[in-house]
């Protein structure tokens, strides 16, 4: 008896290295629940990190499938959605204006998320193009908040809200934005900005 006899799925390695992002995605918030939102930060950029290679790596040895791509899409909402406005709730994002701008860059996300799964990169001219702003931009607005809140406090709530609710806006706005392709400088700012919360939370660093 075979191996579908057993499972409803046969997913390959790359599938695996999917389910990665989302490991570290859930210990991302549980590093997030306890108060430890630097070591979060790092388990959020780890599972980005993961994420960024599952597809190139799918696409390279040619292990690209359907159920590859809505796994993907469904890790995602815990990598860039979940996890990202949970340390921003955590953060101090609780009073009544953020929770609305947390609530609508999710459904932002989620639209545009399952707007992707539908369409994928659209190219023309040699050149790939995400419809809609791309959820991963939540990780560098996590990455950004965190020192702005040690340095205004409060006041970031207002500042921050509003440019979430930009952010809402733009990923379900009919608008082009280039897809980054430049792995190896990506990965390395991403790497390194991990490093420097780690380095936060070794120190005693946790909250803003």
């Amino acid at each position: 008896m075979n191996r579908k006899d057993y499972f409803i799925v046969s997913p390959t390695w790359v599938d695996v290295l999917t389910l990665g992002s989302l490991v570290l995605s859930a210990l991302g918030l549980y590093q997030a629940a306890r108060g430890r939102l630097s070591l979060a930060i790092v388990f959020m950029l780890s599972a980005m990190f993961a994420d960024m290679f599952d597809g190139l790596i799918a696409r390279r040895l040619k292990l690209e499938s359907e159920f590859g791509k809505q796994l993907d899409g469904f890790c995602d909402v815990f990598t860039y959605l979940v996890l990202p406005l949970y340390i921003l709730f955590q953060i101090g994002m609780n009073d009544a204006l953020s929770i609305i701008s947390l609530f609508a860059y999710l459904a932002g996300g989620l639209l545009r998320l399952s707007k992707f799964n539908m369409t994928g990169v659209v190219e023309e001219a040699g050149t790939a193009y995400h419809i809609g702003l791309q959820v991963i931009w939540s990780q560098l607005f996590v990455v950004l908040a965190f020192p702005l809140w040690s340095w205004l406090g409060d006041i970031s709530r207002f500042i921050l809200a509003q440019i979430l609710f930009l952010m809402s806006f733009f990923m379900i706005r009919n608008l082009r934005f280039p897809k980054p392709t430049r792995y190896v400088l990506q990965s390395i700012i991403i790497l390194a900005v991990a490093f420097a919360y780690l380095c936060l939370h070794l120190i005693g660093i946790h909250t803003p």
